[in-house]
């Protein structure tokens, strides 16, 4: 395009420049330039040339736009609009616009962008401002600091404003915003003062609206002081207030802040009753941010229930209404909502994709609350998903913003000593949380290693399986030929444990105890004594008897304690601990693989009452788990 037009300029360059003919192309390329700045200086002819046609341009752009303050495009074309008031160096009709559009920047959340615009219109010392633009315009900048946690700002500008001013209005919305100031610093005397300052004012001129915000603001402060009794006093009042004169709007104000007072005091069900009471006037005024932040409201009161499918439906509702509104900062409380609710269910990649959503228009919003509130939750997702580097960064970031609050709210020595203990000791929480997380990874390290040696150690449990299976299907032959032999010698009446014949205490011994009767294995001494054991103990099933013991069993048989033992292990080598859990184990089989019952009723079948026995008994007799021993079966 650009060779195109050199070769039409180029016969006008040789008519003036025929000396220059090695140099056409240069004398047509000056041409070319020098016609695209004629021609941008055309262009620049249909801007605005006066503040006049400037505002002019505004209110056109107001009706076109329907006064949505929100909407990109307008804003857009007012910040061209306001460039342009910067040229002719005309500050007050720069703020007239500005007031409007900061005032619905500071209801979205951008609280930076008007901090900087502002400030840089006060920095300019050659632009004449009016006194009343230059109040209203310190306001709405005194406003944003007090969202964004700028105490320190806020508290100067306040007090400049008081120091500079004789409007009373002026000065009494900087007092309200100085109060909400020193209530953050905790500095409450300071605040509750400014606050009955400014009650008694509108008291006298009748001002219920204002009324009513001031006794809201006491409450707050009273909850802050954790004063429930004075809050809900204060609440009361003002909702009385409200209802009394009619005005809604104080009314949506109340219930939310009562909604969120019942809500820090566990009283769910009044928490979301007030919500519901804000949601129903939002919708009757067709208030579309108030709509979306009940919603938004309601969605934390069931989350905090635990009923999140509650919860994740009022927070869909409530992000389809700001997403239509180009609310960013709600948009962003929302998408860290639903991030909770997936990391609590378990849905850590979702959860990902919506805590990413809220870090991606956070960075634009700058508020610090909502940040230390994500990144908490990032890094509560990292650590769950194992990645703490990520988690720890998080932890890191999350010590600097604690950093920046509590440097921020320090006002005086005894709140400055005072934030400085508590950022100590929150720093050395999070500290200790990444010392953690640090060992966390080291381990990961150890685990390679591991995994080297479970490849070794698989390779031993294949064959220790293998001899596992042999015993499983030795132990199973051995019980279907023992079974074979009882069930033909069965009889009508109670049958014993194992046996069926009258010599039935012997020859489960022989069978359990792997006694050799033909060689003489069992000796004589004690012999009648043994019996009578065997007798109690197998044939009565005292082995059921979970409270069995070497004294009981001695009782039962009418002899001491000392013989007892003796005739157990003269005759089968063991003491009695390990006799009686032989008995009780091969009855356990037998009940596994005759019936089909829980494991905890095995146990207790068999005479054990204690698990944690039962398993190692069961696994030092058997090799195996009885968990293992049903599943084999």
């Amino acid at each position: 395009m650009i060779r195109t037009q050199l070769k039409k300029y180029k016969p006008f360059a040789q008519g003036i420049k025929r000396q220059l003919t090695g140099y056409n192309y240069f004398a047509s390329l000056l041409l070319f330039l020098l016609a695209n700045i004629w021609q941008g200086v055309g262009e620049n002819q249909n801007l605005e040339t006066n503040s006049a046609e400037v505002l002019d341009r505004y209110e056109r752009l107001k009706i076109e736009y329907a006064s949505e303050f929100t909407n990109k495009d307008f804003l857009a074309q007012v910040d061209s609009l306001m460039n342009r008031l910067q040229q002719l160096n005309d500050g007050d009709t720069y703020l007239e616009i500005g007031l409007e559009k900061w005032q619905a920047l500071n209801q979205i959340g951008f609280y930076t962008m008007v901090q900087d615009e502002i400030e840089y219109v006060f920095s300019q010392n050659s632009l004449k401002i009016s006194l009343e633009n230059k109040e209203k315009a310190s306001l709405l900048l005194m406003q944003a600091y007090v969202n964004s946690r700028a105490i320190t700002k806020a508290q100067s500008l306040g007090v400049e404003i008081l120091q500079a001013t004789e409007n009373i209005e002026t000065a009494t919305r900087a007092k309200y915003y100085l109060s909400v100031v020193y209530a953050y610093a905790g500095k409450y005397q300071e605040s509750i003062e400014l606050l009955t300052e400014n009650l008694d004012y509108y008291i006298t001129i009748n001002d219920t609206a204002a009324q009513i915000v001031v006794l809201n603001n006491a409450a707050q402060t009273n909850q802050d002081l954790n004063q429930p009794t004075q809050t809900e006093y204060f609440f009361k009042r003002a909702e009385t207030l409200a209802i009394e004169s009619g005005d809604l709007e104080n009314q949506l104000l109340i219930y939310s802040n009562m909604g969120v007072f019942y809500k820090t005091q566990q009283n769910y069900e009044l928490a979301r009753a007030y919500y519901e009471k804000g949601l129903t006037i939002s919708l009757q005024r067709n208030d579309l941010s108030a709509t979306a932040q009940n919603m938004f409201n309601i969605g934390n009161i069931y989350y905090e229930e635990g009923n999140y499918r509650e919860a994740v439906n009022y927070y869909n509702e409530s992000l389809e209404i700001v997403e239509e509104l180009n609310y960013e900062y709600p948009k962003a409380l929302i998408y860290m909502m639903k991030g909770a609710v997936s990391i609590d269910l378990g849905f850590y990649d979702e959860a990902n994709q919506y805590l990413m959503q809220a870090k991606k228009i956070n960075s634009l919003i700058n508020d610090l609350e909502s940040s230390l509130f994500l990144y908490d939750k990032l890094s509560t997702l990292k650590q769950l998903t194992g990645d703490y580097q990520a988690a720890f960064e998080y932890l890191s970031n999350i010590v600097d913003l604690k950093d920046q609050k509590f440097a921020s709210t320090s006002l005086d020595s005894l709140n400055q000593a005072v934030i400085k203990f508590q950022l100590n000791e929150e720093m050395l929480r999070l500290e200790n949380t990444a010392i953690e997380y640090e060992k966390l990874i080291q381990q990961r390290v150890f685990g390679i290693a591991l995994i080297l040696l479970l490849g070794i150690g698989l390779s031993i449990t294949l064959v220790l399986n293998n001899r596992k299976k042999a015993l499983i299907e030795k132990l199973f032959s051995n019980y279907k030929t023992e079974r074979q032999a009882e069930s033909n010698t069965q009889t009508k009446g109670k049958k014993s444990l194992i046996s069926s014949s009258n010599n039935s205490s012997n020859n489960v011994f022989e069978k359990l105890f792997f006694i050799n009767k033909s060689k003489g294995s069992i000796p004589s001494e004690h012999q009648d004594l043994f019996n009578q054991i065997g007798t109690v103990v197998l044939e009565e099933e005292l082995f059921r008897d979970t409270e069995l013991t070497l004294v009981k069993l001695a009782k039962r048989v009418n002899s001491n304690t000392t013989y007892v033992s003796e005739a157990i292990n003269s005759n089968l080598g063991m003491r009695f601990n390990s006799f009686l859990n032989r008995i009780r184990i091969h009855e356990a089989q037998k009940i596994m693989l005759e019936q089909d019952e829980p494991i905890d009723r095995v146990m207790r079948m068999s005479g054990y009452r204690n698990r944690s026995t039962f398993y190692r008994a069961f696994q030092a007799e058997t090799g195996l788990t009885p968990r293992e021993f049903i599943t084999s079966k």
